[in-house]
């Protein structure tokens, strides 16, 4: 269907692909972390970053001035097995790019979290579905087939992204009876920077970001047709169920209930389904109360850092807020300014209106939702927002190339300037080193970010080396952790990593910090002992001796030196090589006495 008052999205629309092409170039070569969303470019290996810059300057040029070879049409057959095609494209894509980087979110901490009774106690927060979905179950189902629960999570990571292409094509199909149009429309949904989550992370926010591209078109198909009232309702229950950030689907669904029961000619006896999300709701009520209160209220929407700048409202317009917003919403949906004409479009069209709503719905968490680990590793947290926005900038592009005169140039385009960005984003999620460049990049700016941010980086960076026996980069990362916030934790892995990287001199630095600090702390003096021994320090090794000795084989205090050494059990090498000059045998795992 041709719409005439899509002239502005048509006029639009090769000028955005030619705007956004500029940015990712400039992006990519220009120093700072000011587009951290869009200059994934500079942290991939050249020889594949550039060939798929040139081949985004190549798609948008052949929007702008190439032309189809009108001897060349698309084989009808083509049409019916487009999503086939793409399933399969995904489907190996995430199979061989999967992250190893792991720097998003809780990725790192929830790996190592087999036992169920510990995540309760590290997750409190964690909803009962999330916790059967990506605790219990993986668990469960890994011991049971001797297989790792990374690869259980990998493999519902691909079922999930198989549901993400089938609504992808089911919505494109919807908005558009053109083939190359509804396979450009299906191709923005799938390469979304969201379904990099489909790769093996164990959170809901994988879950919660499939469930609100569910809720989003089949709501659009909901409001328009009268279909899917079944899916719609699921969809919303699910996302509600598995995480508090799925709250703002109440919002959605309360706005598809309302346009569906006002649609001309609907049968509303058959809408009774919409029902259930209120029940889910109703269910979860207390829990989700409880967690506001007494969770999130202090860790996400008033700690300390948004008290310092002057409240909620003060934080979220804050121009690096802002700027970090605007990231996000490129990194997961790279049409994001296309999403603008829905709004535009709202008063006339029960779908943009629809899509309005949706976005405006998930905008409190891109604004005012304070992410603990900043948003460069949060991205999860704001993927549902950049679910809704590149559902609607699809909408539009659909609009837009309706009746275009060159759509299908403009709808190769479009395509391609989704499919680079995330092909960098999965790409630069396997390498290790410069994932590790790119860290220490966001670290030291521009901009300046917050101490907590830094030091979220940096304690990821310290965790990955020493998960990776990358032992010298870990003391480096604590070291500059502890600077930003001197914790006994942080000083106790840097004194460690140095120690096992050979750097006693380093470790007796950050050891001594550490007893001075918090004088009773035992691994304090044990670390203190080992690396003053290993230095030839006699006096301070036995100043440090004297103090561990004080406690016995049985103490509690013992058995956080045990429990510190079963951690990191490198370290009873190198208790060993302090302990061989003096041809003492070495002790026992359960007994590292000085």
């Amino acid at each position: 269907m041709n719409h005439p008052e899509s002239r502005a999205e048509r006029a639009v629309l090769p000028l955005l692909l030619a705007f956004l092409l500029v940015l990712r170039l400039v992006a990519s070569v220009a120093p700072g972390e000011y587009a951290w969303g869009v200059d994934l470019a500079r942290f991939v290996a050249p020889w594949v970053a550039w060939p798929l810059l040139v081949l985004l300057a190549a798609a948008v040029m052949f929007a702008l001035a190439g032309r189809w070879p009108r001897s060349v049409a698309v084989p009808a057959w083509r049409g019916h097995t487009r999503g086939w095609i793409l399933l399969a494209v995904v489907l190996t894509l995430l199979v061989s790019l999967p992250d190893r980087v792991r720097f998003v979110g809780d990725f790192v901490l929830r790996l190592g979290i087999h036992d169920e009774d510990w995540f309760r106690t590290l997750f409190p927060q964690a909803l009962p579905l999330d916790a059967l979905v990506n605790n219990v179950l993986p668990g469960r189902l890994g011991s049971s087939t001797g297989v790792e629960p990374l690869a259980v999570m990998r493999v519902l990571g691909l079922a999930e992204a198989a549901l993400l292409v089938i609504l992808a094509v089911r919505f494109g199909r919807l908005v558009t009876t053109h083939t190359p149009t509804a396979f450009a429309v299906a191709v923005v949904l799938v390469f979304g920077g969201y379904t990099t989550l489909f790769t093996g992370y164990s959170k809901a926010t994988p879950q919660l970001v499939l469930a609100t591209l569910a809720a989003t078109t089949l709501g659009v198909e909901l409001v328009t047709t009268g279909r899917a009232v079944w899916p719609f309702a699921l969809a919303v229950s699910l996302g509600v169920a598995l995480h508090r950030g799925g709250l703002p689907l109440m919002a959605v669904w309360a706005v598809a209930a309302a346009l569906a029961w006002r649609r001309p000619g609907v049968q509303r006896s058959r809408l009774w389904p919409l029902a259930i999300p209120l029940v889910v709701l109703a269910v979860l009520a207390p829990t989700l109360i409880h967690l506001i209160r007494t969770f999130d209220m202090n860790v996400n929407f008033v700690p300390a850092e948004v008290r310092q700048q002057g409240g909620a409202i003060a934080a979220g317009f804050a121009p690096l807020r802002l700027m970090d917003a605007a990231n996000a919403l490129l990194l997961h949906a790279p049409l994001a300014p296309l999403a603008v004409f829905a709004w535009v479009r709202a008063r006339r069209d029960t779908a943009a209106l629809f899509l309005s709503a949706s976005m405006l719905a998930f905008a409190p968490v891109l604004l005012f939702v304070y992410l603990p680990l900043g948003p460069y590793r949060d991205y999860d947290s704001l993927g549902p927002a950049g679910v809704t926005v590149a559902v609607a900038s699809a909408w539009v592009l659909a609009r837009a190339l309706e009746g275009a005169p060159r759509r299908r140039e403009w709808a190769v385009g479009a395509a391609v300037t989704v499919l680079v960005p995330f092909l960098l984003l999965l790409v630069s999620l396997t390498d290790l080193d410069r994932g590790f460049a790119r860290a220490f990049s966001l670290v030291d700016g521009p901009p300046k970010r917050h101490a907590t941010h830094r030091a979220s980086v940096l304690d990821w960076v310290g965790l990955r080396a020493l998960n990776e026996d990358r032992y010298a980069l870990a003391s480096e990362a604590y070291r500059r952790l502890c600077q930003e916030t001197p914790l006994p934790r942080a000083f106790k892995l840097w004194g460690a990593a140095a120690l096992i990287a050979d750097s006693p001199r380093e470790a007796r630095g950050a050891f001594e910090t550490l007893v001075e600090r918090t004088p009773e702390d035992p691994v304090g003096w044990y670390g203190l002992w080992m690396s003053a021994a290993a230095l030839g320090d006699s006096a301070t090794a036995t100043r440090a001796s004297e103090r561990a000795l004080r406690w016995g084989a049985d103490s509690r205090e013992m058995r956080n030196v045990v429990e510190f050494f079963e951690s990191y059990p490198r370290l009873y090498g190198v208790l060993r090589r302090i302990l061989e000059p003096e041809t003492v045998p070495p002790p026992k795992a359960g007994a590292p006495n000085p």
